[in-house]
């Protein structure tokens, strides 16, 4: 049996969900707010507690020493959040934006606008290759939640600062992660996750058995994150983080979670010392 011991990450669970640490591959339950957003950077975790539309962001940063709550008026409907040189960037998926705001004095030094009404391109995730920020989103609509019924091959993965779709095709994609050179991009609709070779476009299928959101990856693992499907009646309504073998991409375990869904998964140092509870 494989050993999943050295497994350690940060889930987060929106919708009636909350913040769990899988410690040494077991899981342990935080707490019940329902979180989106979610990165290690400098030291620190960064987590969104879920908000809506009209409802301002409340940010807990969890550090060594102390543990800070933020509120940001002009932040709504955050979905993803990541570190990179010296800023925090959050999509605001209700308001068709990105915000970048400084991980030390956490002011809003950026943003960046999208047309489209509301929420209207279902921006979503982010990702650093290459010094670029890559964002993935449901497509390109004009109207807000224009993209209901209309999400099929219509998403894509585009560059924040050109605005040039990189790879399109997609049907809901989310967490796109760069591991080995390769993209791995959860196509969410289909149940898959992507392999992409960037320069190609040559592409992988890694098939699962529900709605995939959220990756992370380890030295020997790369973790997937599945969640019951809000569409159809299931006697079981937990998520799985799903363990796939680094090197093989072979499926080597699971880990339940009591939790519906999952947004997005972190991986964690084992000693981490943050006041998370």
């Amino acid at each position: 049996m494989p050993n999943l011991n050295n497994i350690n990450v940060l889930v987060s669970c929106p919708n009636d969900g909350g913040l769990v640490r899988i410690h040494n591959g077991v899981p342990e339950y935080v707490d019940n707010v329902s979180t989106t957003g979610l990165c290690l950077y400098d030291g620190k975790v960064f987590r969104c507690i879920q908000n809506a539309i009209d409802t301002p962001l409340k940010m807990i940063v969890y550090g060594k020493d102390e543990t800070v709550t933020l509120d940001f008026p002009e932040i709504r409907d955050v979905h993803d959040i990541l570190g990179y040189d010296g800023k925090i960037f959050l999509i605001s998926t209700g308001l068709n934006e990105i915000f970048g705001i400084s991980a030390e004095t956490y002011e809003i030094l950026d943003r960046f606008k999208f047309r489209g009404k509301g929420d209207a391109w279902h921006l979503n995730c982010l990702e650093v290759h290459e010094n670029r920020l890559l964002v993935s989103a449901f497509g390109r609509f004009r109207r807000h939640r224009g993209y209901k019924g209309r999400t099929k091959g219509a998403g894509i993965l585009f560059d924040l600062l050109s605005g040039k779709t990189l790879i399109g095709g997609f049907s809901q994609p989310h967490s796109p992660k760069m591991i080995d050179g390769s993209l791995f991009i959860c196509d969410s609709e289909e149940k898959t996750v992507n392999r992409v070779e960037l320069k190609t476009g040559e592409r992988a299928i890694l098939e699962f058995e529900n709605y995939t959101r959220g990756i992370s990856f380890s030295d020997e693992h790369i973790y997937v994150g599945v969640s019951s499907s809000r569409n159809i009646a299931q006697q079981s309504k937990t998520s799985k983080v799903i363990v796939l073998d680094r090197k093989s991409l072979a499926r080597i375990g699971e880990i339940e979670l009591r939790f519906s869904e999952i947004y997005s998964i972190c991986t964690v140092p084992e000693r981490l010392e943050l006041r998370l509870g």
